[in-house]
C-alpha cells in the first residue's frame, strides 16, 4: 500500500470529475437559459437552484476525497522461545532476529531485565537441564503426554507478565531504527539541510522512558561493556558498535520533515506534522500463534513440543491532511511515507516472511518427492 499514490490517484479523479462537471454545467446552463425565458418571473430562483446543485456536487466530491485520508496497515508477527525463555533464531526473518539481538544485548547488560523475562517466559520445571535431572524425573518426562490442553482463566493470564512490556519496548526501538535507516536512505544531503534531526539529546523524555531505547542508545563511554573497546580518545562518530559480550550500542538519530514532532500516546509512537500523522502501535498479550505445518521441525530444526510461539500484533496508521494534498504539488518531503507504508508489512509480517521464503511451496515439493521415493522402493 502506498498512501500518497492512492491519494494522488483520487486527486486526479477529482480534478477529472470537476472538468466533466464543468462541461456538463455549461451544457445545462444553455438549456436552463432557454427554459428560463419562459419563466422570467422565476429567473432568480432558477439561478439559486443551479448554484445549490453545483455546490452539492462539489461538496460530495470533496467529502469522498477527504475519506481517503486514513490508511491502516495491521500485521501479525511471532516471538519464538524455547522452554528456558531463550529466543530462537529464525533464519532470514530480520524483524524476529533483531528482537533476538536487541533483547539479548539488554539481558547481557542488565541481569534484572533477564530475571523479569524469566519470570514471564521460563517456568522452573521447564528450565531444568535434562542432563542434570534425576533418573526418576527423566522417566516422568518421557512418560508425559505429548498433547496437553489446559484452560487458563483471566487471573492466571495476568500472572508473571513483567517481561511482556520488554517485547513492545523492543518493537518500538526496532521500528524507530528501521524508520531511521529508511529516511536516511531517502533524503539526500541537499534536502537534509532543511530537515529536523532528532537524537538522544532532543527526543521527548517519554521515548527515553522506553528502557530498551535508553539502554542501547546510552553513550558507550558511560557503559562498562565498552570500556576496553575504545583505546584512548577518538574523533570517530560511531553509529553502531557491538561488544565482545554481545552488548549493542546504537546512536539514536531520526530524520524528519521540518516542523515535525514525535510523541507517545498510550501504546502508540506518533510522528506529527501539519500535513500528516503516522502512528505505530504493538500489542503482546502472551497468546500463542499458529505457524505453518511442521515449520518448527523442518525450518527451525526444533521439536515443536520444546518451544513456545507467541503472537505479536503490530499496526501502522497513516493520516494525511487532504487539503494539503489537494492543492499542493511539492511532495518531496513526504514521498517517504509511501516507502514506509509499502515496506512495513514486508519487514514485520510473519506471513509475508513465510510467503517470501516460499515455505509452503518447498514443503509441498518435499512431500511429493518423498512420496515418489517411497513408490520406487
Amino acid at each position: 500500500m502506498k498512501p500518497l499514490d492512492v491519494i494522488a490517484k483520487h486527486k486526479q479523479e477529482l480534478y477529472k470529475s470537476y472538468f466533466l462537471v464543468a462541461i456538463l454545467s455549461v451544457g445545462l446552463s444553455l438549456i436552463a437559459n432557454a427554459v428560463s425565458n419562459y419563466f422570467d418571473d422565476y429567473r432568480l430562483y432558477v439561478l439559486i437552484g443551479g448554484f445549490i446543485l453545483v455546490l452539492i456536487i462539489i461538496i460530495d466530491s470533496i467529502i469522498k476525497f477527504y475519506k481517503s485520508k486514513s490508511f491502516v496497515i495491521e500485521t501479525n508477527s511471532v516471538l519464538v522461545l524455547d522452554k528456558k525463555g531463550d529466543i530462537i533464531h529464525i533464519p532470514f526473518f530480520r524483524f524476529h532476529n533483531e528482537i533476538e539481538d536487541t533483547l539479548n544485548s539488554v539481558f547481557a547488560e542488565n541481569k534484572a531485565f533477564r530475571k523479569m523475562w524469566n519470570q514471564s517466559f521460563c517456568k522452573e520445571s521447564e528450565c531444568k537441564d535434562p542432563n542434570n535431572m534425576p533418573i526418576a524425573d527423566k522417566k516422568k518426562t518421557r512418560e508425559r503426554p505429548r498433547i496437553k490442553i489446559v484452560k487458563i482463566d483471566e487471573s492466571e493470564m495476568k500472572k508473571d507478565t513483567k517481561g511482556f512490556p520488554l517485547v513492545t519496548e523492543a518493537i518500538e526501538y526496532i521500528f524507530l531504527d528501521w524508520l531511521s535507516k529508511k529516511l536516511e536512505t531517502y533524503f539526500d544531503d541537499d534536502i537534509r539541510k532543511n530537515l529536523l534531526v532528532l537524537n538522544r539529546n532532543n527526543i521527548p523524555q517519554i521515548l527515553l522512558d522506553n528502557r530498551i531505547i535508553d539502554i542501547i542508545s546510552k553513550p558507550y563511554e558511560e557503559r562498562e561493556q565498552f570500556v576496553d573497546e575504545i583505546d584512548g580518545k577518538t574523533d570517530e562518530d560511531i553509529y553502531f558498535m557491538n561488544s565482545k559480550s554481545g552488548v549493542i550500542f546504537s546512536k539514536f538519530e531520526l530524520i524528519l520533515p521540518p516542523k515535525s514532532v514525535m510523541e507517545k500516546r498510550d501504546n502508540s509512537l506518533i510522528i506529527k506534522n501539519r500535513n500528516f500523522n503516522i502512528s505505530m502501535s504493538s500489542s503482546f498479550t502472551g497468546i500463542n500463534a499458529v505457524t505453518p505445518h511442521k515449520f518448527e521441525k523442518t525450518y527451525l530444526g526444533k521439536d515443536p513440543f520444546t518451544i513456545n510461539t507467541y503472537k505479536v500484533n503490530i499496526k501502522l496508521e497513516v493520516n494525511l491532511n487532504p487539503l494539503f494534498f489537494l492543492f499542493w504539488r511539492d511532495w518531496k518531503y513526504l514521498r517517504w511515507i509511501d516507502i514506509i507504508a509499502d515496506e512495513f508489512t514486508y519487514f514485520f509480517s510473519f506471513d509475508e516472511f513465510v510467503e517470501k521464503i516460499g515455505y509452503n511451496q518447498t514443503l509441498t515439493n518435499l512431500l511429493v518427492l518423498h512420496n515418489m521415493q517411497n513408490k520406487k522402493q
